[in-house]
């Protein structure tokens, strides 16, 4: 019986999509980020250092507008350890109305 609960409140895991080999890595994050459902995550390069400056832009951008937020990860099993930078597509936020003029705040 617990077994059964413990499936139904397991959540799945996140699609991951590696972009980070593709000829035009800005390009197809921003298409994959568009595309793909809340909790998508999205590496979008490989190295010690963020030096494509173009894709740099691109995950930037997507964060200042609230579409994803920006983390990293070591790659395991490295000695002088690569990073996985990684954009995660936030949820969509919920629309507040604003107060009308009978309301107070």
């Amino acid at each position: 019986m617990n077994a059964v609960r413990d499936l139904k409140m397991q959540k799945p895991e996140p699609e991951v999509v590696d972009v980070s080999s593709s000829d035009k890595p800005a390009r197809a994050l921003i298409k994959t980020i568009a595309a793909g459902a809340p909790s998508i995550r999205v590496v979008y390069a490989r190295d010690w250092y963020l030096w494509d400056r173009t894709v740099a832009a691109a995950a930037r951008e997507l964060f200042e507008t609230g579409n994803v937020d920006l983390v990293q990860r070591r790659i395991p099993g490295l000695k002088r350890g690569k990073f996985e930078y990684i954009a995660i597509k936030r949820q969509a936020p919920k629309v507040q109305r604003a107060p009308g003029p009978d309301q107070r705040f």
